[in-house]
């Protein structure tokens, strides 16, 4: 990491600028609105610019006109900020502002960045910032390196509809060699492996190492350089003549030369294509690779990689295997409005809103007895379970379900496990339930949290004193009980335990000294 100055730009040269780049989109025959959506300004904007020659545009208002900022008044303060601490961020220069001026008007973050810059420009403050340093590398040793990497994409089927497409994409890190194959189900360790020995087939050899992101088709865990490879990849790995590299997470730039073939072949190849099916789709995949993909002059080589490819293979390693399509596809299934889905004979649940209208799928993959799901925009795994044996049951996965609030006889039993179970317990609880339905089992799991610090005999008591008030709220209780607790027997054995809200019993006009029999009576009549 070094140190940098990164020099400011009037805003008089970025208008010229945009002027610039609007006379060379026009001049690409594109129409006043593509210009415009390209630069993010109006197309009345372009053509204003359209119709002004250079010195025109210099003349103009547009040019040299320069609105007074609102934050005008604080030019020297800032000033001296920046000469204090000149790598100071705009976000950090409003703080201050504000810190020291508390009547500064209230302004956004970009109006701070604009005046920021403009202080900058006009004092010559140019910004210190310690950015990572690029250089390009010298070229690899032939058949040293390749580069691998995934991309999707949505393309249009001849029913106009929109169907997702996942790619695998590997290029040799010196000739630029490129090979791709596409699935329309999201890759797993299986169909990853077969599509490395295609590419190996179609390059004619194994580079010595493959350069891989952090991709969990490959790794399980990372730790500090240390990888647990998946279980098919290891295995794979174990058998083929190549080193797998991992980079560090969030570092593109260490395998660029594969980051720049994904956007190749989003923008150029997928652009505007129909599609038809996957096989069609892999057999243009592979002509476009063959007449631009490898057969143009790379921009940054400037020699075409298809020529440099005769060279590169006598470097590559000798590949004798043959590609085997793996057996374990993964297939399309419908996801249920209950959030579940059907799999021979039997539901298995998926994570809850996955369902979103009738048209929602998800990927299956069955690996021995465990079945994994897919999520189908995404790729990402959404739930796994074990393949039950028999039909006609329903496999869910902890946390998948919302818990249905009407199933509170369970949570009922628990309470009266604790407090006892006689008939004005079970009406005070009953017309809790019907008062709130919808907070019911909320409400239960709430006292069942709290209840066992307090005494059995105080907490019939009290619930039959607010069966009288018609109070059915379970905070309101377990503060009364408490209350009682606190003045019967004075200070909690076990403090730390008990709720903060002691002394709320004023708030609630309840005979705590006794119970009248005919209290229950008024009750259950």
């Amino acid at each position: 990491m070094q140190m940098n100055t990164i020099p400011t730009i009037s805003p008089s040269t970025k208008k010229l600028f945009m002027w610039y780049k609007v006379k060379n989109l026009k001049s690409k025959k594109l129409t006043n609105s593509q210009v415009g959506k390209n630069l993010g300004i109006h197309r009345t904007t372009v053509g204003e610019y359209l119709a002004m020659s250079e010195e025109e545009f210099r003349r103009s208002q547009s040019y040299q006109r320069d609105y007074p900022l609102l934050l005008d008044m604080y030019d020297d303060h800032v000033k001296l900020l920046l000469d204090e601490c000149a790598d100071f961020s705009a976000s950090q220069i409003h703080d201050r502002l504000k810190e020291t001026f508390p009547d500064l008007p209230q302004v956004n973050e970009k109006t701070v960045y604009n005046f920021v810059m403009k202080i900058r420009d006009k004092y010559n403050l140019p910004k210190e910032s310690s950015e990572r340093w690029f250089q390009k590398c010298e070229e690899t040793q032939y058949g040293e390196y390749a580069q691998v990497d995934f991309g999707e994409r949505y393309v249009r089927d001849s029913d106009k509809a929109y169907k997702k497409v996942y790619f695998f994409a590997m290029v040799l890190s010196r000739s630029r060699a490129k090979f791709i194959f596409f699935s329309t189900t999201p890759f797993n360790s299986e169909l990853a492996v077969y599509a490395h020995e295609l590419a190996f087939q179609y390059l004619g050899g194994v580079p010595k190492k493959i350069i891989y992101d952090q991709d969990k088709l490959f790794i399980v865990k990372e730790n500090f350089g240390d990888y647990i490879l998946t279980n098919v990849f290891d295995a794979y790995v174990s058998h083929s003549p190549f080193m797998p590299i991992f980079c560090h997470k969030e570092d593109p730039q260490s395998k660029g030369k594969c980051e720049n073939v994904i956007k190749y072949v989003k923008n150029n190849f997928l652009k505007g294509r129909l599609f038809i099916d996957i096989d069609t789709l892999n057999t243009q995949a592979l002509g476009w690779i063959s007449r631009t993909g490898n057969g143009k002059v790379h921009a940054g080589t400037r020699k075409i990689p298809a020529e440099v490819l005769l060279i590169e293979q006598d470097y590559l390693l000798p590949y004798n295997g043959k590609p085997m399509m793996p057996s374990l596809q993964m297939e399309k299934y419908t996801v249920r409005i209950d959030n579940t889905i059907n799999f021979r004979g039997c539901f298995y649940s998926v994570p809850t809103k996955t369902y979103i209208n009738k048209k929602t799928c998800c990927f299956v993959e069955v690996k021995n007895d465990a079945m994994l799901i897919y999520n189908h925009d995404t790729g990402k795994l959404i739930a796994s379970h074990k393949v039950s044996k028999e039909k006609g049951n329903f496999v869910a996965q902890p946390g998948h379900q919302i818990v249905n609030q009407y199933k509170y006889p369970e949570l009922e039993q628990k309470v009266y496990k604790q407090i006892g179970a006689d008939d004005y317990i079970r009406q005070y609880f009953a017309s809790m339930r019907k008062d709130r339905p919808r907070h019911y089992c909320g409400a239960l799991r709430h006292i069942l949290k709290n209840i066992e610090r307090y005494d059995a005999s105080l907490v019939r008591d009290t619930l039959l004193e607010l069966a009288i008030e018609q109070i059915y709220n379970p905070q309101i209780l377990l503060d009364c009980i408490q209350t009682k607790q606190l003045r019967k027997y004075g200070k909690p054995s076990d403090l730390d335990n008990y709720p903060e809200q002691a002394g709320s019993i004023n708030n609630y006009a309840i005979n705590v000294d006794k119970s009248d029999i005919n209290v229950y009576n008024s009750i259950m009549s």
